[in-house]
């Protein structure tokens, strides 16, 4: 006659299997659909959190915009030297900069500076602004950097935000540019359901003109 398993041994052997049943099953699941969930939701907090959002806008921020400005006043071939903007300067909600200096050791040169989104200013370019300029005619064209701190953007990225607010348009400024010539900032246009509507600030950060197109 067949004899049945002590008690004890049976639970014991029933817990192994269900363990092992589990463990298995766990396998089976996290190579069909990747990670545990659980995992992926902890994984999608921490990224939320490592303050590295793609929402995050360059022009809003005073700090940063200060912080490109003491870099590129730094590059040892401008470092105490009076550093004049040429053309136009242009700024983007992802970091970037792009501006043209008079060079300061030989005025009827222009070059250009770029700021790359990893807070970086790369090497100077020269530009070909023609044969017959002069260091006159370049001195007349540009004006001192001292005149349009780059930590005014953040100023006008508010007024910006509020302005659209204000008119119903959910468009973000994305991209703001000086132009020396005129003394006047311009950004993009602020988009709404029924209008469009653009805005003009003074070199400090004044509204100089806001209409509808």
């Amino acid at each position: 006659m067949k004899k049945s398993l002590p008690l004890y041994l049976a639970v014991i052997l029933s817990t192994i299997l269900l363990s092992a049943c589990k463990q298995i099953t766990k396998s089976i699941d996290d190579t069909l659909n990747g990670r545990p969930r659980q995992n992926k939701i902890d994984a999608f907090m921490s990224s939320e959190d490592d303050g590295n959002s793609n929402t995050s806008n360059f022009l809003t921020d005073a700090n940063a915009l200060a912080q490109a400005e003491a870099a590129l006043r730094n590059l040892p071939e401008l470092k105490g030297k009076k550093i004049n903007v040429y053309s136009d300067l242009h700024m983007y909600d992802d970091g970037r900069i792009m501006i043209q200096i008079q060079d300061p050791d030989t005025l009827q040169n222009v070059n250009s500076y770029d700021y790359s989104s990893d807070k970086q200013w790369g090497a100077r370019q020269p530009v070909n602004i023609g044969g017959n300029i002069t260091a006159e005619s370049v001195s007349s064209q540009s004006i001192p950097l001292d005149s349009i701190h780059f930590k005014t953007v953040a100023k006008m990225a508010k007024t910006y935000a509020d302005s659209a607010k204000h008119v119903g348009s959910t468009t973000s400024i994305n991209h703001i540019y000086y132009e020396p010539q005129v003394r006047e900032w311009y950004c993009n246009d602020m988009t709404g359901a029924r209008s469009s509507y653009e805005i003009y600030f003074n070199p400090d950060g004044t509204v100089k003109e806001f209409k509808k197109e």
